[in-house]
């Protein structure tokens, strides 16, 4: 995201492209496009920022009004800014990846791939081996 301090509730100052401003707080770059009729910010890669000033992704796919960003394959991540991965899976509050095959892996943060007697696996009812 360009053009944005480390929220879309920046102070001006985070508008301007500067990447140390007001003590030492990095932010991003500014955009290199022109900004839309209602003076949001484009992207570099000329996707524009909807009227919530959240930014689109991009693939052109607009993020949720809650700014939690959407990923490539057009599948949103919920409210409580919890990553979706990239099979649609929708990861756990304590953002564990969840598997290919739907499975959520355990609190514990072990990601198995159900296919092998070595690695520990994750399964609906917890890891087993």
């Amino acid at each position: 995201m360009c053009g944005r301090g480390p929220s879309s509730r920046s102070p001006a100052w985070a508008l301007h492209g500067s990447r140390t401003r007001a003590h030492g707080v990095r932010t991003r770059p500014a955009c290199a496009v022109a900004s839309n009729a209602r003076d949001l910010p484009n992207r570099a890669d000329e996707v524009i920022c909807n009227a919530d000033e959240v930014p689109c992704n991009a693939d052109k796919v607009i993020c949720n009004a809650d700014e939690v960003p959407c990923n490539a394959d057009e599948v949103i991540c919920n409210a409580d800014g919890v990553i979706c991965n990239a099979d649609g899976v929708i990861c756990n509050a304590d953002d564990l990846a969840g598997l290919a095959d739907g499975v959520i892996c355990t609190a514990d943060g072990i990601n198995g791939d159900l296919s092998g007697p070595v690695a520990p696996n994750c399964g609906r009812d917890g890891c087993y081996f």
